[in-house]
């Protein structure tokens, strides 16, 4: 069956599939065992894989080639993922959606109910197991080949339980079997919210994207090798967070920052964008200061000291560019900032500061500061 280009739809971020599909051409990997299955994950419906098998050159019995390549050219199905590559950085790869049909079409599109935490719970549960299907788990719990002889239910107890320090057989594995008279217990449903959290921590620094696979006829499965870390934890990310999205809960995994793999409050508008922005910051020590107030902001058990310190921590930074603000912004307009932070009970805590403020005070003074932060950057970067 022939395969068009016109007919790839991209699944994963194209970021995502750009820095993975980098990372295998830069390490040689260059077959239907790495490139392909990179190529089935990031699009849908195979077709982009079935595309790069029917480019790959015909092996003989005697170990030569024939076919679309020829000795000292690039594999073709190379050249097909370099292709691709450019198009996801260049935001021109179409994105896969669902297709509406007829009946579908003529109803009008309402807004699905946020997801509440028995709901997250269970579609974490069902996305874990899609994770362990592809391999994702198998670094860290052993393969689930028969060949392999490994208790993988006991082996993901203990690991788990090293790292959480507690005693996890009601966490792993997700579906416990029966009782003699009892149906399947879907343990997930038994988890407190905090569980939970542990949980999706947990898991994020157990997964690792497998880049090699081979097929076991006589078991009929796959068999998964080689794997990464960093690529499988950026996948893991990805596919919480949207599930994350759609629940009630504002957590998302942190993506970059000191928190990383960690869940943290998120606004879920283009705050989130800002602080992925600002993390960025050129100046290294600026930079730590910067990273150290939107871990303590955003950490999940934040509280009120948590968000003082944080501001403190921006004011420094600003602190460090008042002689730019003072220069680029309307006279008298930057001691305000400092102003509001010295008269309230902020950074130098006097007996004649204010202490009696709202926390939703310290929220909008942190984004105030933020933005802040990255209008200096901007002001910063255009200098020579």
């Amino acid at each position: 069956m022939t395969v068009e280009r016109g007919e790839l739809r991209l699944v994963w971020p194209a970021d995502l599939f750009a820095a993975e599909a980098r990372a295998l051409l830069k390490a040689s990997y260059a077959d239907e065992d790495d490139l392909g299955l990179l190529l089935d994950e990031a699009f849908a419906d195979g077709r982009a894989l079935e595309l790069f098998l029917s480019l790959r050159p015909v092996r003989y019995n005697g170990g030569g080639y024939a076919g679309p390549s020829a000795p000292g050219t690039t594999h073709p199905g190379v050249v097909l993922v370099e292709e691709l590559i450019g198009e996801a950085e260049a935001g021109r790869l179409p994105r896969h959606e669902p297709r509406r049909y007829w009946s579908a079409r003529r109803r009008p599109v309402e807004a699905p109910s946020p997801l509440d935490l028995d709901s997250v719970k269970s579609d974490y549960a069902d996305l874990l197991a899609r994770f362990d299907e592809a391999g994702y788990l198998d670094d860290a719990f052993g393969s689930s080949c028969p060949d392999a002889r490994s208790d993988r239910d006991t082996a993901g107890r203990r690991r788990l339980t090293a790292l959480l320090h507690t005693d996890t057989a009601s966490l792993w594995p997700l579906r416990q079997p029966p009782g003699p008279w009892d149906e399947q217990v879907a343990v997930e449903q038994l988890w407190s919210q905090d569980q939970f959290c542990d949980m999706v921590e947990a898991m994020h620094d157990l997964v690792a994207r497998p880049r090699r696979r081979v097929w076991h006829p006589f078991h009929e499965e796959w068999d998964y090798d080689d794997f990464a870390r960093a690529a499988g934890q950026a996948v893991y990310r990805w596919r919480v967070n949207e599930l994350l999205a759609r629940s009630e809960l504002d957590l998302r995994i942190a993506s970059d920052g000191e928190d990383v793999g960690f869940l943290v409050h998120a606004t879920g508008d283009d705050r989130d964008q800002l602080v992925t922005t600002v993390l960025a910051t050129p100046d290294l020590k600026d930079q730590a200061e910067v990273t150290h107030a939107v871990g303590l902001f955003r950490s999940r058990t934040a509280a009120r000291e948590h968000k003082r310190s944080a501001v403190v921590a921006l004011a420094r930074v600003l602190e460090g560019r008042r002689g730019l603000l003072k220069a680029e912004l309307i006279r008298g307009d930057e001691g305000a900032l400092f102003e509001i932070a010295n008269r309230f009970d902020l950074r130098h805590r006097k007996a004649d500061q204010r202490p009696d403020y709202d926390d939703a005070y310290l929220d909008w003074i942190f984004w105030w500061y933020l933005a802040t932060v990255e209008l200096t950057n901007r002001l910063l970067a255009r200098q020579p």
